[in-house]
């Protein structure tokens, strides 16, 4: 893994508090074995947020892959939005399990790439979060639009 300390993804995780020990934890499992995926947990707020949880921890590309998903998924399956079956929910449902399972890996893995680039700073952004949202506010009522037109 190089010469990446658990000081280093220390100040790279933000905010301190819980999110520093989870990913400490799983870091120092990933550093002793080198096999990230055995030792991860499901991480609930990239499961309840999808790209917001990306944005927000700068991982841009996986935030809008995320975010071009959720919003061209209704023009496949129309139901999917607009529909009253719990069944036309389920690619919803799968897309935040997926994102639940494999976000703290990516994430490691994103933090060990800009350590080793030489990043040090904050591993978070709250003001992308906010334009996201404002992003995914002006999408929605398009979509609403498109689909009522």
């Amino acid at each position: 893994m190089g010469e990446i300390t658990a000081d280093d993804v220390s100040k790279f995780v933000k905010p301190k508090e819980t999110a520093e020990d989870y990913y400490l934890k799983v870091f120092q499992k990933y550093k002793e074995s080198g096999k990230l995926f055995r030792f991860t947990t499901f991480n609930w707020p990239a499961f309840l947020f999808v790209e917001l949880w990306f944005v927000y921890r700068k991982m841009y590309l996986y935030g809008a892959m995320a975010l071009v998903i959720h919003f061209i998924l209704p023009f496949f399956i129309p139901e999917y939005i607009f529909g009253s079956s719990i069944l036309d929910f389920i690619p919803l449902i799968l897309i935040r399990i997926i994102a639940g399972f494999v976000g703290t890996p990516l994430y490691i893995k994103f933090a060990e790439k800009k350590i080793t680039a030489g990043r040090r700073g904050s591993g978070t952004s709250p003001v992308a979060v906010f334009f996201l949202l404002l992003v995914e506010f002006f999408l929605g009522f398009s979509l609403v639009g498109i689909h009522n037109c």
